[in-house]
């Protein structure tokens, strides 16, 4: 139960669809493993049967599956709506279990220059197991884990953290804004990241703060496929919309495909 009220209470976004005793299991470790202040928004994701009404959470409940993104993103507008005075805001996943001091260790870590603070995951049937303690590769999605051998105790900066569980701090949500919809599932959080730091702020691994994770249980009753949003963030990110987005437009004359050249009186007058 949170100890610390005079901290501003943080939204903790669960984002659910169907998987009813993980994500009772999920909800149940945040009101037994929190000491921080707290708020859960659980967004039934379209699940059959809907989720109930409970004094556990608020809940917001989706008329149907919009995936992870969207899913997400609809929790967000609902804090910024509800609970508009908060600094930070937490995303988790509900095949998830929190353990003890988890968001306060999150919270409450020095890290000022950071926006997204990540932290240590371990496979919940296999503790021994670390699965999520940074980047590994940027494009193949995949994080740095391994046996628990000490090797991931250090605070770190990272290109980017997953959002199976994640702080995001209120200035660089602001920032960055939502998540990408573009993409539905997959690198809406890498693609977050990126903007992170283009927007000046750091990402962060806190190995203090550490979560049990069944890694992907929330995707075993839908057909997801990976390569449509790795496309829509390879392009983004490695030419096709920075070259067609941005560059002609700004840059070139469209119809002729020239480089603009500015008029030697605006210039003159410009520099004047």
């Amino acid at each position: 139960m949170p100890t610390n009220a005079t901290a501003i209470p943080i939204p903790i976004v669960v984002l659910a669809f169907n998987k009813h005793d993980e994500t009772r299991r999920c909800i149940d470790s945040i009101h037994q493993n929190t000491t921080h202040p707290f708020r859960i928004i659980l967004v039934d994701n379209g699940s059959t049967p809907a989720y109930p009404e409970s004094e556990d959470y608020r809940l917001v409940r989706l008329p149907e599956n919009l995936f992870y993104t969207r899913g997400v993103n609809a929790g967000i507008r609902d804090a910024l709506r509800h609970f508009p005075d908060f600094s930070s805001i937490a995303l988790l996943n509900n095949d998830t279990v929190v353990t003890p001091g988890w968001l306060s260790k999150l919270a409450e870590a020095n890290h000022p220059e950071a926006g997204v603070i990540g932290n240590k995951h371990f496979l919940l049937h296999n503790p021994a197991e670390v699965i999520h303690a940074g980047t590994a590769d940027l494009i193949g999605g995949t994080h740095k884990g391994g046996p628990d051998a000490h090797l991931f105790n250090e605070v770190t900066e990272e290109i980017w953290v997953t959002f199976a569980c994640v702080l995001i701090k209120r200035p660089c949500l602001e920032a960055v804004g939502l998540l990408d919809e573009r993409m539905q599932h997959y690198y809406s959080d890498n693609d977050f990241c990126l903007r992170t730091w283009l927007a000046g702020f750091k990402v962060v691994f806190e190995p203090d703060s550490s979560i049990l994770h069944s890694h992907n249980l929330s995707y075993g009753e839908t057909s997801i496929s990976v390569e449509p949003d790795q496309q829509v963030y390879v392009d983004k990110w490695l030419g096709k919309d920075l070259i067609e987005k941005i560059f002609n437009r700004i840059f070139l004359d469209a119809p002729r495909k020239q480089l603009v050249v500015l008029q030697r009186e605006i210039v003159s007058k410009a520099t004047a």
